[in-house]
């Protein structure tokens, strides 16, 4: 709850018991030191009805990707760290370019998201990622640390491909040590190879 809303909240958040809502499970892993790291991502759908012009009614679907939980533990489960990075993305149509992938590499965790170019910094070394139109998404890395610190960066800027590329479906490829994240827009296609 600090991590997420930061102290002062955070705290009274944390001894009111308050929990947080809405939480899929997006990766699991344990490392040859039997360290376990997960990450998750706040997950949800809301519906909206309206009336239209000519007296009937619509509705309006639309699938939000919220926070991310980065987390570490030992093997017998004591908290080692947890980090979330704020986020907030919604769409009521195609939603390939939204959430994000983890993977565990050497002892660090990387998050590979989608998000506009103005990271909003936060109080208590926080951000925050915005929504960005998808032509105008930039592929980030943010890598997490053995402790819990994080860094962040562009890997592909929108300013410098053809396409968008959709993080959600990263694929980890342990032979080669890399990650392939497709993208497209359009009937162009191109698939970024990330190496470790």
């Amino acid at each position: 709850m600090i991590d997420k809303y930061g102290e002062k909240k955070g705290k009274r958040k944390s001894d009111k018991k308050k929990e947080l809502p809405f939480m899929t499970y997006k990766g699991f892993f344990i490392t040859d030191n039997n360290e376990i790291y997960f990450s998750a991502e706040e997950q949800y759908i809301t519906s909206h009805t309206y009336s239209t012009p000519n007296g009937g009614m619509t509705t309006s679907t639309v699938y939000h990707f919220n926070d991310i939980y980065s987390c570490k533990m030992d093997f017998e489960g004591n908290l080692i760290w947890m980090r979330t990075i704020n986020k907030g993305q919604g769409t009521s149509g195609i939603i390939d370019y939204l959430s994000f992938s983890s993977i565990v590499n050497d002892g660090k965790m990387y998050l590979f998201l989608n998000g506009d170019d103005d990271i909003k910094k936060l109080k208590d070394n926080r951000i925050s990622f915005k929504q960005a139109k998808i032509k105008k998404m930039n592929l980030y890395v943010i890598e997490v640390d053995k402790n819990g610190d994080f860094t962040y960066k562009i890997l592909i800027s929108d300013k410098d491909s053809k396409v968008t590329f959709k993080p959600r479906d990263a694929v980890y490829n342990p032979n080669t040590n890399s990650i392939l994240i497709e993208g497209n827009k359009g009937r162009d296609k191109q698939i970024a190879k990330i190496q470790f």
